[in-house]
């Protein structure tokens, strides 16, 4: 059965990175219901009831918390889509394909009302083509039957440990293509140092003419430099060659050399754009098309490409021959309320979250994830164990073949890509028993992509047969476990986060364990690496006793929560590898009864100093010494916790100093808060640190901005408190996304907020000057025995957080331009230019 899914995959993924003015995205102008109806995709069937909405869209909004399983959503949602693309960019002969990058569970879909056929599996993309159903700049009615049932495809099988949120939840749209085109490039280097490098080039054609056509495979390699004063660009490398290609599938290939390339690394991300070019200048003349055509045919591919060389051994990894221990975590990509539909900006967030703590590795646990995230991880430098879909299960053979397909979708889509650096081939925690099928899926890996080895996550002491390149094992043992095997390997899973809602004894508990494990794992040279569970808390359909309140399906072991919010933990692994002197005290500082008797903090200082209340308590080195979960010395982690024992806890101010050589570099600071005084509202980081200079996101792409709520005194300190409730507002330009209102965690409540669609801003602007604010209100609105706080509001004003709409839906920039935020690195600069790139997209006419 391996034959028809590989040649799914050949169809579904060579068509990603072609020039953009080829391509129209269908984000906005959707209408949607939950359920079924008869002949809903007929072009004169009436949704005028129907909810409007833009993607990426989950079926339903779920709360962030709930306690029965059945609670979620899981059934059929139907969409529909009335739009018209190209119109005189239209040439006779051209190919036209619907892309959707990720459908969750199965989709099935019509144009016109005509089927088009079905895609089971939710995490990677497919493609029709719509050429013989598509009318050029005419209206045409799109329809997709979204069905998030539980079906025989991966990972269903037992009870999984995260969500299975249904919906287009990622991008889709439109492209013209050449009667003869390229898909499905893959750019590798078979030989390459420091000094040179040969990439080597294949592309498959797709020639829809009835006769052979003589072309021109060109490639070129370009690099950018981004300067103060602009870019300049310059061709550094650049081949060519001459094909006859005959009617049907084929194959083009080319190679070039490169002196000095520059080397992506986790430190210097560098990427080339590698340029493919398909020109078969004389004039078509067939039978089919000889009064159609009578114009050269050239089509484009264009890609990001980093220089690298990466080897597994026995000695631990190797980054371009030098020896580099993989730091991370592993990532699931839902949010809460939004289920998976996280916009490209929340996207970029994650992986920036991850590099400020100090990642330079990110398991994708456990399936693809969105092409935005890993744009952003090739642009940071984190590199990606990239797997398929599954969760300690394995069924049938439809179900297998199912994850043939997955794996195949997988590689196609992701195999230029410089941060992947291994192939997760086995569904997590694999069933040893299965090893034969397991072989086969490495084998496969291995076909579609020689160049990277492959592996799967076992569960800690499943060892035996081992047929993957890289074992890796997900360690929950309390100790460093090797594979009795001779091959390298790393550990998958380890714990390494817990919530910020835990008692101060559980903070340090989990900080000791991670302190201790990690140092075992930079102590051990034959470990690869390894990836802490897990980067942020996340929905379960497992049952979990986690938070205040019983069981509400979320897992609290993330280094920041469900809603991207920092835990403790963060602070301690970006210590190990931040540039800039950093200090943070793990513990709070609310109240005696809560104080565990010691004092932990986090940083990369030679000592550190505590004052209480003004006075000097202790000043001490790095712990040299761990206690839990056994006794024992560190002897590699770049920077041990401080651990002060025997600190009295007196209501106040404690301050944490960081000392480099005697000198104040850094300083933390807590305080015993008062009673509350008010409501400090803040826009998530990922619009003040990823906004681009002059473009912003728009009102036809579901981009919600995430709004924080904090209680504090009178003096900004944040308040404990677990059972008052804010309640959030928005103006007419906005509506509140999620639980509303909303229980505070520690004084903490969190919401998105969703700009209205573009038919209703344009209703709400029209004849202003100035687009309407946005404004965000919070009150609090049940607090027993607390005092009266004045509602907070914050201006969320569309001229600086989007494109004002004219009465056209043509966009315009605001008269003002925003003040550019502080920008920490080149690494955020570079994602800034992907932000920038990614939304003009969007704006395409």
């Amino acid at each position: 059965m391996k034959g028809p899914y590989l040649a799914l995959a050949v169809i579904v993924l060579g068509l990603l990175s072609s020039c953009a003015s080829t391509r129209q995205y269908l984000t906005g102008g959707w209408k949607f219901r939950l359920g079924e109806e008869e002949k809903f995709f007929q072009p004169e069937f009436k949704d005028d009831g129907w909810q409007s909405v833009s993607l990426p869209h989950s079926l339903r909004i779920e709360p962030h918390k709930f306690k029965t399983f059945e609670y979620y959503y899981r059934g059929v949602g139907l969409y529909r889509l009335r739009f018209s693309a190209f119109g005189k960019d239209y040439q006779p002969g051209e190919r036209v394909l619907l892309h959707f990058e990720a459908v969750m569970t199965r989709a099935d879909v019509w144009l016109n009302g005509r089927y088009l056929g079905s895609h089971i599996g939710g995490y990677t993309p497919f493609s029709f083509d719509i050429t013989d159903q598509f009318l050029p700049g005419e209206e045409n009615l799109l329809a997709v039957k979204v069905d998030n049932s539980r079906m025989n495809v991966p990972p269903e099988g037992f009870q999984i440990d995260y969500t299975l949120f249904g919906g287009i939840y990622r991008e889709v749209w439109v492209e013209r293509r050449p009667p003869v085109y390229l898909l499905n490039p893959f750019a590798f280097t078979p030989e390459i140092n420091a000094r040179k490098a040969v990439l080597k080039i294949t592309a498959e054609t797709r020639n829809t003419l009835t006769g052979p056509v003589d072309c021109l495979f060109s490639s070129e390699l370009r690099w950018t430099e981004h300067g103060e004063n602009g870019m300049s660009s310059q061709v550094e490398a650049e081949a060519e060659k001459e094909f006859s290609i005959t009617p049907g599938k084929g194959q083009v290939q080319l190679e070039l050399e490169l002196e000095n390339p520059r080397l992506w690394s986790p430190e210097h991300p560098d990427l080339y754009e590698l340029v493919l070019r398909l020109a078969c200048p004389k004039t078509i003349n067939t039978t089919q098309y000889s009064s159609e055509i009578k114009s050269a045919i050239s089509d484009v591919l264009t890609l990001n490409y980093g220089f690298r060389w990466f080897e597994f051994k026995n000695q631990g990894f190797f980054l371009n021959g030098q020896h580099l221990k993989l730091i991370g975590h592993n990532r699931h990509q839902s949010f809460p309320n939004l289920g998976n539909a996280a916009s490209f900006r929340l996207q970029y967030l994650d992986a920036i979250l991850l590099k400020k703590a100090g990642a330079n590795f990110v398991r994708l646990s456990h399936y693809p994830q969105s092409r935005d995230f890993l744009d952003a991880c090739d642009r940071l430098g984190l590199m990606v164990f990239e797997e398929i879909p599954g969760w300690g299960y394995m069924g049938n053979r439809q179900w297998k073949d199912r994850a043939e397909q997955a794996l195949a979708e997988m590689i196609l889509r992701d195999r230029n890509r410089p941060s992947v650096i291994l192939w997760g081939a086995r569904p997590n925690e694999s069933w040893p028993f299965f090893e034969k099928w397991l072989a086969h899926m490495v084998e496969l890996a291995h076909e579609l992509d020689p160049t990277r080895p492959a592996s799967g996550a076992r569960y800690v002491g499943h060892f035996g047969h081992f047929s993957e390149d890289v074992i890796a094992h997900n360690d929950y043992s309390g100790q460093l476990l090797k594979p009795p095997a001779d091959k390298p390997w790393l550990v998958s899973e380890h714990a390494s986060g817990a919530s910020r809602t835990r008692p101060d004894a559980a903070q340090l508990s989990r900080l000791h364990f991670v302190a201790y494990f990690l140092d075992l794992v930079w102590s051990e040279p034959g470990c690869a690496g390894s990836t802490g569970w897990v980067f942020a808390d996340y929905n379960s359909f497992i049952n979990r006793i986690f938070l205040i309140g019983g069981p509400e399906r979320v897992a609290l072991s993330g280094i920041v929560d469900l809603y991207r919010v920092l835990n403790p933990l963060y602070y301690f692994y970006q210590a190990q590898t931040a540039e800039q002197p950093m200090v943070k005290i793990i513990n709070q500082w609310w109240e005696k009864e809560q104080f565990p008797g010691e004092l932990a903090v986090a940083g990369n200082c030679g000592q550190v100093r505590l004052l209480l209340n003004g006075r000097e308590v202790a000043t001490q080195s790095p712990d040299q010494i761990y206690q839990r979960p056994v006794k024992g010395e560190f002897k590699s982690l770049p920077h041990p916790p401080f651990t002060f024992s025997g600190i009295e806890f007196e209501p106040g101010e404690i301050i944490a100093q960081c000392l480099v050589k005697g000198e104040i570099k850094a300083v933390d600071r807590l305080a015993t808060p008062g009673r509350p005084a008010q409501i400090r509202l803040e826009v998530g980081e990922e619009f003040s640190r990823i906004q681009p200079e002059l473009l912003m996101p728009c009102n036809i792409y579901n981009d919600p901005v995430r709004v924080i709520a904090t209680l504090v005194d009178a003096q900004g300190n944040r308040v404990r408190e677990n059972n008052a409730r804010i309640k959030f507002s928005a103006s007419d330009a906005g509506e509140i996304i999620g639980d509303n209102p909303f229980r505070l965690e520690d004084g903490m409540a969190v919401v998105f907020v969703r700009l209205a669609d573009a038919d209703r801003l344009s209703q709400l602007n029209k004849g202003r000057d100035k687009p309407l604010p946005l404004i965000i209100t919070a009150e609090l609105v049940s607090s027993k025995g607390q005092p009266e706080i004045t509602p907070a509001q914050i201006d969320l004003n569309p001229a600086i957080l989007w494109f004002f709409l004219d009465d056209q839906h043509k966009p315009r920039m605001p008269e003002e331009e925003p003040p550019a935020p502080e920008i920490i690195s080149a690494h955020e600069k570079s994602l800034r230019r992907l932000f920038a790139e990614k939304l003009s997209y969007f704006l395409s006419p």
